[in-house]
């Protein structure tokens, strides 16, 4: 089985007003980050990721405008591969979410999933799971990854009986990991860190 590779994002907080920029200079700051998308996936396209992760405030707020939810939805359409979106605190998955809205699940393409659950998402046939933990509410001071278990990922011990135990011994998706530029992570490095609510996925594969 291929490697898995994935492009992880966060924060893009698509519809983000600007108020505090003069002239037409928020509309242009709003495009850019709009236009970001594209550059998302031709990163996609460069280094062969077959899975996109967006780990929370994609959007900047769940009233954003339906222009832009089209113009999002047409652009995550020709990204090509798997996207999954995890709701942050500025686009929360609680009963008021976008994601929940006709608005946007009658434009959203098939290669997209929110996680506004925490039931888990097995990817690329069992090679990994994300566990999400989604933020339902603007505001809370509960830990959205406290369900997660050391037991999560066991649906793929049949693989592993089965002598295919993937890419890794054990991967964890940590979406919220700052991005290195270029090049091997240091040696001290190499270990992802928790993001608190930033977290998306664990990922276990056999061992």
């Amino acid at each position: 089985m291929p490697p898995l590779r994935f492009i992880h994002t966060s924060d893009l907080q698509l519809g983000m007003p600007f108020h505090w920029v003069e002239g037409d200079q928020a509309a242009k700051m709003r495009e850019a980050r709009l236009e970001s998308l594209t550059r998302i996936g031709d990163a996609a396209r460069e280094h062969d990721a077959s899975v996109v992760m967006v780990a929370g405030d994609f959007f900047d707020a769940n009233t954003v405008e339906q222009r832009l939810i089209v113009q999002t939805c047409d652009r995550l359409r020709d990204l090509g591969r798997p996207v999954y979106i995890l709701p942050g605190n500025h686009d929360h998955g609680g009963a008021d979410s976008v994601y929940r809205t006709d608005r946007f699940t009658s434009r959203k393409p098939p290669n997209v999933e929110v996680l506004l659950s925490q039931a888990p998402v097995a990817i690329q046939d069992g090679a990994a799971v994300i566990l999400p933990a989604p933020l339902l509410r603007r505001h809370s001071a509960d830990d959205p990854s406290r369900h997660w278990s050391a037991e999560a990922g066991r649906d793929l011990a049949p693989r592993r009986r089965a002598g295919r135990p993937g890419p890794w011994r054990r991967a964890e998706l940590l979406l919220g990991v700052r991005p290195e530029r270029r090049g091997r992570l240091p040696r001290q490095r190499r270990q992802p860190r928790l993001c608190g609510a930033r977290r998306l996925a664990r990922a276990q594969a056999g061992r």
